[in-house]
Parts: structure tokens; sequence; C-alpha cells
């Protein structure tokens, strides 16, 4: 557990990447303890674009609440709760949530979700990912369009497509809220030219048109039962 107490009126903002820093070495897996999560999950109070560029060169996906925006209340993977930075005094209050790939945690989730590897294939999931991915390179999604997607806004949609990527990548549960939103995000970017990839999806992905379209048939039939409360309505979870 890592905690920073700073002297009064300090904005956490300005204490994100030294939080970072004094993460301590999270042991149980054979080889070197890791010291880097996958990603940081902070509330307003960390909303940064200086932090959010930083911790991406250092490959830790930023999931942070915009001014403006909702705040972060979902997590669709297992965490480490950590103390965020309080003023001297207050003691400390959580805030901020640092995310480890780890079986360990699936205890500390809600029976409903489901694994990716409890309905599909490897190749299915893959890509998936990779059309998660899209979203950050050729994928041009305006806020208009992220919000109908059941996200905040674009910056959100990024977010929390690192966020889906990396628990796919981890076979984390998900909630049927995010199957929706992965599986809606996948539809739109592969056959959308004016804001997804569209003719350039076989170039960018390296998946020809045909075998991504059986597979993403062969995704949304498996998904049907999982997705099928937010058929029509849009994917956007509880607040």
């Amino acid at each position: 557990m890592q905690v920073l107490t700073t002297a009064a009126n300090v904005n956490d903002v300005t204490q994100t990447l030294a939080l970072v820093n004094g993460i301590p070495s999270v042991a149980g897996k054979p080889g070197r303890p890791r010291r880097r999560p996958d990603a940081f999950l902070g509330d307003k109070g960390h909303d940064s674009n200086h932090n959010r560029c930083e911790l991406r060169r250092r490959r830790i996906s930023p999931v942070i609440s915009r001014k403006g925006a909702p705040n972060i209340s979902t997590c669709t993977t297992p965490a480490y709760h950590l103390p965020a930075t309080s003023s001297a005094g207050d003691g400390p209050r959580t805030g901020s949530v640092f995310l480890f790939g780890s079986e360990e945690w699936v205890e500390l989730l809600p029976e409903h979700m489901v694994r990716a590897s409890e309905l599909l294939t490897e190749h299915e999931v893959e890509l998936l990912r990779r059309s998660l991915l899209e979203w950050g390179g050729p994928a041009r999604c305006s806020d208009p369009l992220a919000v109908g997607m059941g996200f905040a806004d674009a910056q959100d949609l990024l977010d929390q497509c690192c966020m889906l990527n990396l628990a796919l990548g981890e076979d984390a549960p998900l909630k049927a809220v995010d199957w929706a939103r992965t599986l809606l995000t996948a539809e739109i970017v592969f056959v959308s030219d004016l804001a997804g990839s569209g003719v350039e999806w076989s170039t960018t992905t390296g998946f020809t048109d045909e075998a991504t379209i059986r597979t993403l048939r062969s995704i949304q039939r498996k998904l049907a039962s999982t997705v099928r409360p937010y058929y029509g309505r849009r994917p956007s979870p509880p607040r």
C-alpha cells in the first residue's frame, strides 16, 4: 500500500505521479515482482492531460474522470484499492485504484460477471481486442457518437477501451454493459468509414473483411443472451 500525506490545500493532481512512483512490488507470481500497474483509475482530483500522457508513456492506461463528466463508478477488472493523497490532519481517503492482473482477486467480483473464456474462442477475443485498439488509431470518434455508444465522451471511450482491452487480455469477468459496449464498438469500428477504421480495417488489423464478418457474426450469436438487456438501448452503466 502506498500513502502520501501532503500539506494542507495541496491538490491531488500534483501528487498523481509521485503516488504511482511509490507503488511497492506486488509478489505472488513467479519471476520479478511487478511494480507497474496495468491501469490507473482516479477521480476528478487527478484530472490532468500531462498525467495522462506520462502514464501512457509508462505503458499504464489512464482511466481518470474528467471535470464536468460523471465520476468513474465501476471497475471492469479486479483491483487493489489504495488511499489517495490527503492533506495533513485529514487522514487518508479512498480515491485512487491501481489495477493488476491476477486470478487471486476473482472472489471480489459479483457473480453475474462473465469471463471471455466462458463465451468466446481465443480468435474471437483477439478480434475484439484489436477492434478496441482501433479507437486509438485510425478510428475517429466524436463526443456525440461516444455518448451514443454508452461513454461520457470521446476521451472516455479511449480510456474505457484501454480498460476493456486489458480486461479481455487478463480474462477478467465483465459486466453485461461492458460486453455490450465492447460489441458495439467492434461493430462500428469495423463497418464505418466515417467514424471507424472502415476500408482501412484489413490494413491496420491484419484481419480480412471476409474473415472479420464471419468471426463477428459468431461473436454476436454467442453474446446474444449476455447483451440482450441492451438491445435497442444505450449501454451505459448505472450511476
